[in-house]
């Protein structure tokens, strides 16, 4: 058998990356590689070189050493362009588009790797290439893959994004090197090697499409499989002949032709296919099925169309051919994938511009001498252009120049047939310069006093085009005017004042746009020209308020660094901690910002307890005081508006609480939480004080039992919000100073942050949670609109909770879950992203069969403990339940309050009855801490039956069970009560229990039909593998 190679085309990357790298003396990088691979420098060099297949790995593990990069293949496959691949580049470069390309390297991807097979395969949510080697080897398979993302932007010069990537080999220590060089979710330990993106790609056009080149480079390649002896060789160039016969709209596909194209008879060619185990008609009828995919997703052709094009008798025969190949209508697969845009056309004039005269090495005296000559007009007009950005008006150029002449495109014509301009729309109104280069020579041929003269020339009329209230533009465009009239004033060289003037204006509209990037740029560019002062401070806080709502925590110190020295007034001296804990968090560093915050409170005099004992006493303490007040009508009374210096302090003792129950203090959160409720009754109303009630709320839920106070302050709280919000709106239509960047005093994120407190802490006590996940949603936009990422982070991980109860199919929540963590990654919240990947993502995996169980069971956090809890009573992994109760305790530190810990708290409930009825008994501790945990569950469910009553019905059915007492008709009413919550699994869990007591009172039909019930509703949800156990019960059960 001859030994499987490797084309030398793919030494060429190695090399050339190698050459980055240094060798303690000895061989070069270059020499050491040709070695590795068993060629001399001649057989390198030799058209057609290959080399032994065992050899690559080889190559590519000296690479990793050269480098010390363990990583090295996916930087290779960066590297990596098409046309260093030769005939299989040239073929893919030539190629109508991407799916073209990505088929053509499918058919010859032997000549590059003998043990490499591409295929690709189309679906309805997405198109997946599996690749597969003989030698599985990781560094080969890390590089042909990152090859697979990175050619698309060599071929059509836009990026593909991927959903998602499988890959055989193990997980490494280290996923996230992976994950952020393909941007999406990587799975390890797959049985393939895949990546899967949108379909919507795949008619990309290739820039150097040309269907007379692509099929001299196809033969040429076809050639060159045949003398390789590939077996796949055969199987490629049919396929090809048959795509140009269906696509050439031949009524029938001749294998007679086919055949004789091939240079052999029809029964030769019948018998090579069949040594290679498949046939002409085969062949034949998946390349029909793929032609069919490609035309339903561009959305051009009817049925009937599609069937006569791919040679159908008639459109029965190819619904039948369709419902073999997909599974399904036509009709419904259609409805499934999202026809593919069509994009306008750009302009293109009837005789295209000539830029090739610009690629020799005297284009700079090419553009010297065309520009000569011009008209003057022409050229004049071109200097005014050459200070505008692409692409220019021909209005622009009139109101500079002052001439009504400039405003007719043939003064511009000269220049276009000069090749110097283009076009970009079909009424020749607006036009861009058709090289940089260009441009740049323009602006060099200027005087320095001409040019600054032009630019003011611009400022002026921008500055008329730019009110001062802007009240005629929307903000958007207001933003790009003043930032071109910056762009122009800078380049005038006017006062400095009124430059900072315009940039703080241009700041302002920035901000209120949620583009704090541009915001802080902006600001950090007068900061740069300044030192600040007692006077000026507030600029630095602005700018490093911007900063960090941009993302850049870092800046933000450094900015900060600055005031260091300055004499700042309180209210400035609380903003500073508030700004250095928010970088300190965004980094991840909670416990250093509460360290900050605690510090700043002890600075104002105003300190809290950090003892257990003393913040229980405190804790009593102010509940007392605050139900006097709600006693004595406080609560419902029109509040007064509070001072700036309280106001400072409410938003830090705000963060504090926040913070705190992030860190599992709930104690210290409920005590910064129960002063802010104090002061607010007691001092004055503020931008914090919805907040305030809320999260007070959630203290008498959770800490003292007390609903019904609770649900009076969230009431009270939740109409403060919500006034606060149609304030704000009514200020900002009213063009009023109220955006981020005027906040200092007044930050708009209070009613955000006091509904975010509301719906995951309190409000799941006695409202639905339909209701409440509605409500989640509006605030996550909220959140996304006013650039508060930490929020809409919290937000995405309670609405993956809580969908965890709707009857949404899994595979449908984690698209949404996959989509959620990559925004989150985008905004660089790793910390939330990786919490959904831990939790709800980790659950719907382990439910349905395709995420491994973790090999060691530690609680990493709330949200992971909560989802574990559920995987492992569902799934029933009982070894893993005694761990899971040790979490108990640690998860009320840490989320107290949270709906998801109250499932928690019934799963474990549930865990040891069932684990008591095995056994016989349970320890009357064990009963006792059961007994009250029930009781718990009583009251939730007296004030929302909706939420909780399923729960409690099925808990006091166990613990009849475990004491010997009849069960049967507390099931029957959980059954009743899960039918009208309408939560997802709980129903068939139910179901599944009652089953369990059926069996045990001998009922084994009624027994089948409930078991039966739990795995229809579990495989029809997605969770095969919960499914999967209740059929090997009902296997057992029917033996």
């Amino acid at each position: 058998m001859p030994t499987p190679t490797v084309s030398a085309r793919l030494l060429e990357p190695v090399l050339q990356l190698a050459r980055h790298f240094r060798t303690d003396g000895g061989q070069s990088p270059h020499a050491q590689l040709l070695q590795i691979a068993g060629l001399t420098e001649s057989e390198f060099t030799k058209p057609g070189s290959r080399f032994p297949s065992i050899n690559y790995p080889g190559v590519l593990e000296q690479l990793v050493q050269l480098s010390n990069n363990p990583l090295i293949s996916l930087s290779l496959g960066e590297a990596t362009q098409p046309r260093m691949l030769g005939s299989v580049g040239f073929l893919m470069s030539t190629s109508d588009n991407l799916e073209q390309a990505y088929r053509s390297l499918i058919d010859y991807l032997p000549l590059l790797h003998e043990e490499a097979v591409l295929e690709l395969q189309q679906t309805s949510q997405a198109t997946v290439l599996t690749l597969e080697l003989n030698r599985n080897d990781p560094a080969i398979i890390d590089y042909l893959l990152a090859c697979l993302i990175n050619w698309p932007r060599w071929l059509t010069g836009h990026q593909v994004a991927v959903q998602k990537v499988r890959l055989s080999h193990p997980e490494p220590d280290d996923k996230r090197p992976y994950q952020q060089f393909f941007a999406a979710e990587t799975e390890f330990g797959s049985t393939q090697n895949q990546l899967w993106l949108s379909s919507d790609y795949l008619s990309l056009p290739c820039l150097d499409a040309n269907a007379e080149m692509h099929q001299l480079h196809r033969e040429f390649a076809d050639a060159l499989l045949s003398q390789s002896g590939q077996q796949g060789a055969l199987i490629a160039q049919t396929r090809n002949l048959v795509r140009q016969q269906l696509i050439e709209h031949q009524l029938s596909v001749s294998r007679e032709q086919v055949a004789e194209q091939l240079g052999m008879s029809l029964r030769t060619l019948q018998r090579k296919l069949g040594q290679l185990e498949t046939s002409f008609q085969e062949v034949h009828d998946q390349t029909r099925r793929d032609l069919c995919l490609q035309m339903i997703q561009r959305g051009e052709l009817s049925f009937g169309e599609i069937a006569y094009q791919l040679g159908f008798s008639n459109q029965s025969a190819f619904q039948k051919a369709f419902k073999r190949w997909m599974k399904q209508p036509p009709s419904e697969y259609r409805k499934q994938v999202r026809p593919l845009p069509l994009e306008p056309s750009a302009h293109q004039p009837d005789n295209p511009v000539d830029t090739g005269w610009l690629q020799g090495s005297d284009h700079a005296q090419q553009i010297q001498q065309r520009l000569k000559q011009l008209p003057d007009l022409s050229r004049e007009l071109l200097d005014w252009a050459s200070l505008l950005e692409d692409p220019f008006s021909l209005g622009e150029l009139s109101d500079a120049t002052g001439s009504p002449l400039a405003r007719l495109a043939i003064h511009l014509w000269p220049a276009e047939q000069a090749g110097l301009i283009e076009a970009t729309n079909t009424d020749n109104t607006r036009y861009r310069f058709t090289d940089q280069r260009i441009r740049q020579q323009l602006d060099t041929r200027l005087q320095a006093s001409t040019r600054k003269r032009m630019h003011h020339r611009f400022a002026e009329l921008l500055q008329h085009a730019v009110p001062a209230s802007g009240d005629d533009l929307e903000p958007l465009q207001q933003l790009q005017q003043q930032q071109r009239l910056l762009r122009h004033l800078s380049q005038a060289e006017v006062s400095p004042k009124l430059i900072h003037q315009i940039t703080l204006a241009t700041a302002k509209t920035a901000a209120l746009l949620g583009d704090f990037n541009v915001a802080t740029q902006l600001l950090d560019s007068i900061c740069r020209l300044t030192q600040p002062d007692s006077q000026n401070y507030s600029l630095w806080l602005r700018t490093a308020r911007m900063q960090l709502q941009a993302g850049e925590p870092d800046s933000v110190e450094t900015r900060l660094s600055a005031l260091s020295d300055v004499s700042l007034p309180v209210t400035a001296q609380i903003e500073i901690a508030l700004l250095q804990a928010g970088a300190r968090q965004h980094r991840g560093d909670e416990t250093g910002a509460l360290e900050i915050l605690l510090q700043q409170l002890q600075c104002l005099q105003q300190p809290l307890p950090v003892r257990r004992d003393e913040l229980l006493d405190l804790l009593l303490n102010q509940l007392q005081q605050i139900s006097d007040s709600v006693n004595n009508g406080e609560l419902d009374r029109p509040l007064p508006s509070a001072g700036q210096e309280r106001l400072g302090l409410m938003e830090l003792l705000q963060r504090l609480s926040l913070l705190a129950r992030h860190q599992s203090q709930p104690l210290l959160a409920a005590c910064a939480i129960g002063r802010m409720a104090q002061l607010s009754l007691r001092q004055g109303q503020c931008q914090q004080t919805p907040f305030a009630f809320i999260s007070y709320a959630w203290v008498c839920s959770w800490f003292c039992a007390d609903l019904t106070l609770a649900r009076r302050f969230a009431d009270r709280g939740l109409q403060l919000a919500n006034e606060a919000e149609l304030l704000q709106q009514q200020q900002l239509q009213q063009q009023q100073a109220f955006t981020a960047v005027d906040a200092a005093q007044d930050p708009p994120f209070s009613a955000v942050a006091a509904r975010l407190v509301q719906y995951a802490q309190v409000q799941h006590w006695y409202q639905p949670l339909p209701r409440l996940g509605k409500q989640l949603q509006s605030t996550a936009e909220q959140a996304a609109e006013q650039g508060l990422w930490l929020q809409q982070g919290q937000c995405c991980l309670l609405q993956a909770q809580l969908q965890l109860f709707s009857p949404l199919p899994l595979h449908q929540q984690r698209q949404q879950l996959q989509q959620q963590q990559q925004q989150l990654r985008q905004r660089q919240l790793a910390e939330p992203a990786a919490q959904l990947d831990q939790s709800s993502d980790l659950l719907i995996g382990l439910l349905c069969g395709d995420r491994p169980w973790p090999e060691q069971l530690d609680y990493r956090h709330g949200w992971h403990a909560i989802a574990m809890t559920q995987a492992a009573l569902l799934l029933n992994r009982q070894p893993l339940w005694p761990q899971i109760y040790r979490w108990e305790s640690r998860l009320e530190n840490e989320m107290p309050g949270y709906f998801g810990v109250s499932e928690m708290l019934f799963c474990t409930a549930l865990m040891r009855l069932m684990q008591g009825q095995q056994q016989r008994g349970m320890s009357p501790r064990r009963q006792l801490e059961t007994e009250q945990l029930l009781s718990r569950f009583e009251l939730w469910a007296r004030h929302c039956p909706e939420n909780f009553d399923c729960q409690r019905l099925l808990l006091q059915a166990e613990l009849c069970r475990l004491k010997g007492r009849p069960a049967a008709v507390l099931f029957e009413q959980a059954l009743r009560a899960a039918e009208r919550q309408q939560f997802s699994y709980q129903r068939a869990l139910v179901q599944e229990r009652y089953a369990d007591l059926l069996l045990e009172q001998q009922q084994p039909s009624l027994a089948h039909y409930c078991l039966e019930a739990a795995r229809a509703f579990y495989r029809d949800w997605g969770a095969q593998a919960k499914a999967k156990q209740l059929e090997q019960q009902l296997a057992l059960l029917a033996e």
